[in-house]
């Protein structure tokens, strides 16, 4: 049976501030059909009017010309017999989209393949996105840790964190800012996390043993652009109860050479 990992949030993208920090401004009408689509993504047996404005406090006629707009688009459906509105089948054709077109996911999706036959592990690919890291691709062995595509966490979140933080320009007052927003379960001390992310950047890898999940051991390496910034990576998850210590040089090496493979097919 494929497991879950709890590493991965699903909750909507915060959309106040941009990754520099920049205020957005917001357009009324596309923050409420967003705001909408996520609502019918956690409900998934569907909503009537009535309740999804309410919730959303929306007023009936604004949310029902927004749903109606959402129809003709196919991102949501309505059931004549039941009121209910779900989303539509038309948002299972985006994914597929990103990852026809989406040079990092085509590229990434093969090395995570090669990374399960060799390692027996799970494997991610995430790309920074605002102030959150995403899961864009994924691949589990049977019985692994399953990531979710499209799922995400706080930018410093686990060993992909550490990596974020040691290419990010930040001061330790924002870093520390940062920190306090992740969801540790075991968290680590600060001051010995910032030795941890001074490694990773020496180093080109990062390991999280447990902070952020307790059990599970995650590798991680960046990946570079031409410009020499770091909005992408790809991890590896392991059960700690399972991870064989005197392999993790080898976990570390090859996270590192695969990262280091996918940036030299990627021409950004």
């Amino acid at each position: 049976m494929t497991t879950k990992t709890a590493e991965i949030e699903q909750d909507p993208p915060r959309r106040t501030r941009s990754a520099a920090g920049t205020r957005i401004r917001e357009v009324p009408a596309v923050r409420r059909a967003t705001d909408i689509l996520w609502h019918l993504g956690k409900n998934g047996n569907g909503q009537t009017l009535s309740v999804i404005g309410r919730e959303l406090e929306i007023i009936p006629s604004t949310c029902l010309h927004i749903l109606r707009e959402l129809m003709r688009a196919r991102l949501v459906s309505f059931d004549e017999n039941s009121k209910l509105y779900t989303l539509g089948l038309g948002v299972l054709e985006l994914p597929r989209s990103m990852n026809r077109h989406n040079i990092f996911i085509h590229t990434a999706q093969p090395y995570l393949k090669q990374l399960v036959r060799d390692l027996n592990v799970s494997a991610t690919a995430l790309q920074l996105d605002s102030t959150d890291m995403v899961v864009v691709a994924e691949s589990t062995p049977t019985g692994g840790i399953a990531g979710l595509v499209g799922s995400r966490v706080v930018c410093l979140s686990s060993s992909v964190g550490r990596l974020v933080a040691a290419h990010s320009g930040w001061n330790t007052t924002t870093l520390r800012e940062q920190f306090n927003l992740v969801r540790w379960q075991a968290p680590p001390d600060f001051q010995d996390w910032l030795l941890e992310v001074r490694a990773a950047a020496k180093r080109g890898y990062a390991v999280d043993n447990g902070e952020f999940r307790r059990g599970i051991t995650s590798i991680a390496a960046p990946i570079i652009s031409r410009s020499g910034r770091m909005t992408r990576a790809i991890s590896i998850n392991i059960v700690s109860a399972q991870l064989d210590r005197k392999r993790l040089p080898k976990y570390t090496k090859t996270v590192k050479d695969t990262a280091q493979a996918i940036v030299a097919h990627l021409h950004d």
